[in-house]
């Protein structure tokens, strides 16, 4: 029995019965710190611990019934992650408590700047919570039930959008711990660039859509051993997402499709050379007319393999400038050092231009 609980009398315990089928555990907690004549009143735990172990009580006689356990719907939180205006580029399970106990929080991570970081925001899709922290004495937790919740649904979710999801400690509980975007450089905040292609293509793009994420060197190989033999030999498409995280499709793909129809800071072709699970960059450009990215761009190519552990070339082997044409908005490949529209005749910029 709770020391609080054994010093009320029989008409104070009476009157937080009555508060907690009348009105509720806040309203009980409230009864029994100010309403019982203790002195020293409880502090607020001792009152919330005395409360809720008497409710669980009163709930094994079947006295007061027992909250129904919400199950967190995958395609729910899939909905509201497709809602969000910005693009998400991760799902992350959170800790977060209060003075009933602690909840997993399922946070979208979107490309906008935030509180916290110069890049990334959050946005909440759902928050999970199984129980008060009467179970740490009643030896009921660890595990923690929301805690495995929230992997299996923030996995699922991530999945679908092709998106990371990231958990830093489903094991313990705890406010201060390391967080998806700690991974994160600021400087990331860079150019990033939209699909200007054209427009059927980004039409085709399925909400599924999306190249495979390459952040190891296992990961790639793994994604070479199941193309032909062939395939491995050619160059491939490849982006860089706004996460600073490289992907790939077979070199036939678009690369709107390997972004998800999303912006990149990053996107070309690109060959590895190596075998069984022992892969470098072989060569790598900035050839994409449905992105066109500046030649810049290639502090995120070599941030994201750097990322992923893989060698590469300390630049594109072959980079390309894009114009878009200011009289009749055609866009060119510059060559030859040419700055005239080769559909029109019309003078080039010398500055990259193609966004609309």
């Amino acid at each position: 029995m709770n020391e609080v609980w054994e010093r009320l009398t029989s008409q104070a315990r009476d009157r937080v019965d009555a508060a907690l089928l009348d009105r509720g555990l806040l309203a009980a907690i409230v009864v029994l710190r100010e309403e019982c004549g203790l002195d020293p009143a409880p502090s607020l735990y001792e009152a919330q611990e005395a409360v809720t172990r008497r409710r669980a009580r009163l709930i094994d006689r079947g006295v007061v019934e027992a909250e129904p356990q919400r199950v967190v719907d995958i395609s729910g939180v899939l909905a509201a992650a497709k809602a969000i205006t910005c693009s998400v580029v991760a799902v992350e399970a959170v800790w977060d408590g209060d003075t009933q106990g602690w909840t997993v929080d399922l946070v979208a991570i979107v490309d906008r700047p935030g509180r916290h970081h110069d890049s990334f925001d959050e946005v909440r899709l759902a928050s999970i919570r199984h129980g008060g922290d009467l179970r740490l004495f009643n030896g009921q937790v660890p595990p923690w039930p929301e805690a495995a919740e929230a992997q299996q649904v923030g996995e699922a979710v991530a999945a679908r959008l092709r998106v990371p999801f990231h958990f830093t400690s489903p094991q313990t509980p705890d406010l201060d711990l390391p967080r998806w975007r700690d991974g994160r450089p600021a400087s990331i905040h860079q150019q990033r660039y939209r699909y200007v292609g054209p427009a059927d293509l980004l039409a085709a793009v399925t909400q599924d859509a999306g190249g495979h994420r390459v952040t190891s060197v296992d990961e790639l190989a793994a994604w070479m051993a199941a193309l032909a033999p062939a395939e491995r030999r050619e160059p491939h498409t490849f982006i860089v997402d706004v996460a600073g995280d490289l992907r790939v499709a077979p070199r036939r793909s678009e690369h709107v499709a390997c972004a998800g129809g999303r912006p990149v800071l990053s996107a070309g072709e690109i060959g590895f050379a190596g075998q069984d699970r022992h892969w470098a960059v072989a060569e790598v450009t900035n050839q994409s007319t449905g992105y066109c990215p500046e030649t810049s761009s290639w502090q995120a190519v070599a941030a994201a393999c750097e990322r992923a552990g893989l060698e590469h070339p300390r630049g594109f082997t072959a980079a390309f400038e894009f114009r878009r044409c200011p009289d009749c908005c055609q866009i060119n490949i510059v060559k030859d050092d040419d700055f005239s529209c080769a559909a029109c005749g019309a003078d080039l910029p010398r500055e990259w231009n193609v966004a609309r």
